[in-house]
């Protein structure tokens, strides 16, 4: 009897097995000390790694797994998944941006040169605020954009409550 992992299962895609082995690779190389694989100093690398990883491959993998194993479908990608990858790829890297905001004196002490370290904290959330805008700005124009009334309706509600929640947080005055 194939156990499979520890929890006595096995993955049989090799969409997820590709994925898991990509997410334990990917993540030692991230964190782990050794000279050349110590990715966390080089922010472009990290910022480069999360869009590929984060935003592309892990979606694209399980897109496909679902695809073929889940639907029964051949390998296909359409035009919205490339739409939702594009997305993905830019808000994992807003985010892996802004959890090094608060860490800006140990990235210092330990030799890190991320982005907040090097462009000041208070710029760096800016910056990643505008590319959480970007994204979320374009998914509501496409929504919009919609030939389905309710998806056009749930934008317009989605735009009222970012208007409202702007005027409650003061960053919109009427």
């Amino acid at each position: 009897m194939n156990q499979g992992f520890c929890l006595g299962w096995s993955v049989k895609s090799w969409h997820l097995k590709l994925c898991l082995f990509l997410w334990y690779t990917v993540g030692t190389a991230y964190s782990v000390h050794l000279p050349l694989l110590r990715w966390k100093k080089y922010p472009v690398v990290v910022a480069i790694c999360s869009w590929l990883f984060q935003g592309v491959t892990l979606p694209m993998l399980f897109h496909l797994h679902a695809q073929t194993n889940i639907h029964g479908r051949p390998l296909s990608l359409s035009k919205h998944a490339i739409f939702v990858f594009g997305i993905m790829g830019i808000h994992s890297m807003a985010l892996l941006i802004f959890k090094d905001i608060p860490d800006v004196e140990g990235d210092k002490r330990h030799g890190f040169h991320s982005f907040a370290s090097k462009f000041g904290q208070k710029r760096v959330f800016w910056i990643c605020i505008w590319l959480l805008e970007l994204i979320y700005g374009v998914a509501i124009l496409i929504g919009l954009s919609s030939t389905h009334l309710w998806i056009r309706l749930a934008m317009v509600t989605y735009i009222y409550i970012l208007i409202i929640m702007g005027i409650r947080h003061n960053i919109i005055s009427y």
